[in-house]
């Protein structure tokens, strides 16, 4: 009896849960198969059923490492299958399998099977799933003497959910290639997560499929080519990310890269000059000034214009620079000063605003032979297209920083003409000018067609005063002659013209008269020269063309009337030349067939000596004379068979013994020849052609063949050489290339004249023009223009008037 007192202690200690305290107080507290003695507050066995073997007997549809189930939620129910068993059998009719959560009714009844074997229909669950979260069942049966049990909770995964796809974000704009077609691929970093697993992850670019180059965990890394963004353009790629579960749930997740494939934007452009109002977009030309080169479709060449508009880019801004691009003698293009925008390096944005003065742009302008045409009454100007342009870089990098930016050029082109302005003056030609040194252009008008002298505004086409030659009462007389001006300041030099028919006056700087002297000459053909006496007193000296008794006249401001002394012959072409106190000249008898050269001694306190005269007939008429400083320099006019002749002589009119070269020109000169900055004499000839000749030797060297007949060159501060061409054009020469010209509708003038803001005035009939050149003065050589300086002194040894001096003077 003991011992199975004991074996029945034992059982029920063995099928008691313990409480707390020691002991059970409800059938809850005890295993299953057990129920709570409420007597002894102990488990002792039950005849409840119990529960083994519970399984999904439904094939998963995937299983993980640590064998969980998964499954989807499209389908059958899944079959369940649990032993089932007790000391006093199971009820079949309470079998039972229940979803948590569900209460009532059985819905999901267990069906009998072989043994203690029950089968269950597990509905798959609708909803949104994502297998992390498990559906949980108990399975519950009651015995025939009424004990009931409940399995423990059993869990089933399912996932109806494909893959969560999370792309990191890169906000970096990269470039789209490098200079040479590569390209960096860009590390894509994407963490694509499902409890199923991921299966074929994939990056879908344009038409290409990318297997991940790298796995840690979660997160996959693809190499996106960024070549696979569109050529030309500027913003965010879309490429795709697809990756699909275990049980084959694809999910599809769209992320862009920036790329960079253009180079910033100029979104706006202005450019116009300084003065006038501002524009909305694009190259607005000044409104047309008459007589000057604002035509309505040009700009001048001295404007200063406004440049403002705005880069943009997307990756930021690195470099934007200006540059006013002009024309290479060649033709090809002349690259212009850079000047930085001022944009802040890395800005998105940058508004610009600049001066640019055209030439001051540090490019050529050579507009060769084209020309814009201004109109009948002015001709054909020389004009040309100057290109502004923008040159812009952004910062863009390719993917690990390599530089890779994209940089860009845009021109934007403007008309612009050299031509300062024009005005016609009263008669029928202008004889001569020259520059005053308070800047005035002075303006003789040919004898027997007009009787005034004019001062012109050196900038703009107005008459700042004229004087009318009016000594000796009567019709119109002019003066055939250049102008000069003597010593002294704006305020003080005076103005000298020696009239058609014998007159000669002194002008004040402001137009007024200073002194007349009316002389018995009735023919002036040539421009005085000036010197000053001792004391500083102008002294104008002139020959007339008196046929039989000439004279050489001359004039200052302290005597009463012109002295004179007689001249060998009278003088139609030579314009007086005064080289070391004596005053060069040439004559010629009524029909030219007689001729010299021809000096007088200058006495210093006023006044001429005797003549001293060459003895050798030069046969024609000498062009003017010119000189180095030491020698002199005859050329004379064609005779019958266009032959003309070139000579170089010392001071005593003896041939230099250095002059090899043949004295006879096969093409005579067309103009007297002025002195080059090589130091040699360029002359122009009748058959077109440009010589330059050595002032030693009078060997010619071919300098440029020209389209017509030049005429007196000159020459600039910088080199250039200005040829007026019969019969109506200026050509401006860099070396011996064209570098403009200009068609004027009528003869032109055989010589120009230059300031030192370099303006290159010529004439046309009574039309004088103004024009803008790349030369700061004259040349500073002994004799660059037709009488040797900008006052037309005619005179060696007076300053440099006008002439661009070392390191970078010129007085006018």
């Amino acid at each position: 009896m003991r011992a199975t007192s004991t074996v029945l202690l034992l059982l029920a200690l063995t099928a008691c849960r313990i409480s707390s305290l020691g002991n059970c107080s409800t059938d809850a507290d005890c295993s299953a198969g057990a129920g709570c003695d409420l007597a002894q507050r102990v488990c002792v066995p039950t005849d409840a059923p119990a529960f083994s073997d519970i399984a999904v007997s439904t094939p998963a549809g995937y299983t993980d490492p640590n064998g969980r189930a998964f499954f989807d939620t499209a389908g059958p129910p899944l079959s369940v299958s649990a032993s089932i068993s007790g000391r006093a059998g199971v009820d079949p009719a309470t079998v039972c399998l229940r979803i948590a959560g569900e209460s009532g009714a059985c819905l999901h009844p267990g069906t009998a099977g072989s043994g203690t074997t029950f089968t269950f229909a597990l509905p798959r669950p609708s909803g949104s799933f994502n297998g992390t979260t498990p559906l949980d069942f108990t399975i519950a049966a009651t015995s025939p003497t009424g004990r009931s049990s409940t399995s423990a909770v059993q869990h089933v995964y399912f996932d109806n959910q494909p893959p969560a796809i999370a792309v990191a974000g890169d906000p970096a704009p990269y470039a789209r290639s490098f200079a040479d077609g590569g390209a960096a691929p860009i590390t894509i970093s994407v963490t694509i997560a499902d409890p199923t697993g991921v299966v074929s992850p994939q990056l879908l670019s344009g038409s290409n499929m990318l297997a991940p180059a790298s796995v840690s965990g979660t997160v996959f890394t693809f190499a996106l080519d960024p070549r696979d963004a569109p050529a030309g353009v500027e913003g965010p790629y879309t490429f795709q990310v697809r990756a699909t579960d275990g049980l084959g749930h694809q999910s599809v997740v769209a992320a862009t890269r920036t790329i960079d494939d253009v180079p910033p934007t100029l979104a706006v452009i202005k450019i116009y000059k300084s003065d006038a109002g501002e524009p909305d977009a694009g190259v607005t030309y000044p409104d047309l000034v008459t007589n000057t080169g604002w035509t309505g479709a040009t700009f001048v060449y001295s404007d200063t214009l406004h440049v403002q508009g705005t880069v943009t880019d997307l990756s930021g801004i690195a470099s934007a620079t200006l540059h006013v691009d002009g024309t290479d003698l060649d033709g090809g293009v002349s690259r212009g000063t850079t000047l930085d925008l001022g944009c802040s390096p890395g800005a998105s944005s940058c508004p610009f605003s600049l001066d640019v003065t055209l030439n001051d742009a540090g490019s050529e302008f050579h507009t060769r032979d084209s020309t814009f045409d201004a109109g009948a009454a002015v001709g054909n100007v020389p004009a040309g297209i100057l290109q502004f342009t923008v040159d812009v870089r952004d910062t863009a990098v390719a993917f690990g920083g390599a530089e890779a930016s994209n940089a860009a050029s845009r021109a934007t082109p403007t008309r612009v003409t050299r031509l300062l302005w024009q005005t016609t003056l009263s008669g029928a030609a202008v004889s001569g000018f020259a520059v005053h040194p308070s800047g005035d252009l002075i303006v003789a008008m040919d004898g027997g067609t007009a009787n005034t002298v004019y001062a012109l505004f050196p900038d703009h086409p107005d008459v700042r005063w004229a004087y009318t030659l009016a000594a000796t009462p009567g019709g119109p007389y002019g003066s055939r002659g250049t102008p000069a001006i003597g010593a002294g300041g704006a305020s003080s030099a005076r103005i000298y013209v020696a009239s058609a028919i014998g007159d000669l006056y002194g002008i004040e700087p402001d137009g007024g008269e200073a002194w007349t002297r009316v002389t018995i000459a009735n023919d002036f053909s040539v421009g005085p020269a000036v010197m000053q006496l001792d004391g500083g007193v102008d002294q104008v000296i002139v020959p007339d063309g008196v046929d039989g008794g000439s004279m050489v006249w001359w004039a200052t401001a302290t005597s009463t009337d012109a002295g004179s002394i007689a001249s060998n012959d009278r003088d139609f072409q030579a314009a007086p030349m005064i080289l070391n106190g004596n005053v060069f000249f040439a004559t010629q008898n009524g029909n030219g067939s007689t001729t010299h050269v021809t000096n007088h001694p200058i006495i210093p306190t006023g006044g001429l000596g005797a003549d001293v005269t060459s003895g050798t007939n030069g046969h024609v008429p000498y062009l003017g004379l010119i000189t180095d400083g030491t020698n002199i320099y005859a050329a004379t006019i064609a005779n019958a068979m266009g032959q003309g002749i070139l000579i170089g002589m010392d001071t005593s009119f003896t041939k230099l013994s250095s002059w090899t070269a043949n004295t006879t020109l096969s093409s005579a000169l067309a103009g007297e020849p002025t002195i080059g900055i090589d130091k040699k004499l360029y002359g122009a000839n009748l058959a077109n052609q440009v010589f330059a000749f050595d002032a030693g030797t009078g060997a010619a060297t071919p300098f440029v063949t020209l389209a017509g007949v030049g005429m007196t060159p000159l020459q600039g501060s910088d080199g250039h050489v200005y040829l007026p061409r019969r019969p109506s054009s200026v050509d401006a020469y860099d070396g011996n290339l064209l570098s403009w010209t200009f068609r004027s509708p009528g003869q032109i003038l055989r010589y120009g004249t230059m300031d030192c803001a370099g303006r290159l005035f010529v004439a046309s009939g009574a039309t004088v023009y103004a024009f803008l050149t790349d030369d700061h003065g004259l040349a500073d050589t002994p004799w660059p223009s037709l009488r040797r300086d900008a006052r037309n002194t005619g005179n060696a040894g007076a300053p440099k008037y006008g002439i661009r001096t070392a390191p970078n003077t010129c007085n006018q």
